[in-house]
């Protein structure tokens, strides 16, 4: 893997999963970003390349067509949940109670200590599971 990636547990397992390598191109992605929002007629009286813009790493990924195959089912099954379930409310709902619970923590350290304690039992009972396989 390359040296930029962060070398994260759910990186690592997300890359394993799906067999996936990530090829090293030193290459960067620029991102357009408009100083200002408004009518388009504004721009026609600025250079394109006046416009600021930010960069970041490119990563070039190597992936079996069968490992794309799964994701695209993966992103194909929770596209029609979605839509089952009306909206990506669903979503964002389990995204805010993420970031609440989050915040909760970090208010009261009594909490965070127990949360940090639940989450060391329950990645060694993982790995324990994860080697008796």
């Amino acid at each position: 893997m390359d040296n930029s990636v962060k070398k994260t547990t759910k990186a690592k397992e997300f890359l394993y999963r799906y067999d996936m390598n990530i090829v090293d191109s030193n290459r960067r992605y620029q991102r357009y970003v408009p100083s200002y929002f408004g009518a388009l007629d504004k721009y026609s009286h600025q250079q394109y390349h006046n416009i600021p813009y930010e960069t970041e790493t490119l990563h070039t990924i190597q992936i079996p067509e069968s490992s794309l195959d799964r994701l695209i089912e993966f992103y194909e099954r929770v596209e029609e949940s979605m839509k089952y379930t009306g909206s990506m409310d669903v979503f964002n709902h389990y995204i805010q109670r993420r970031n609440d619970e989050k915040s909760f923590r970090e208010k009261h350290s009594a909490v965070q200590k127990a949360y940090d304690q639940y989450q060391m039992l329950y990645k060694l009972a993982m790995s324990g599971e994860n080697n008796g396989r």
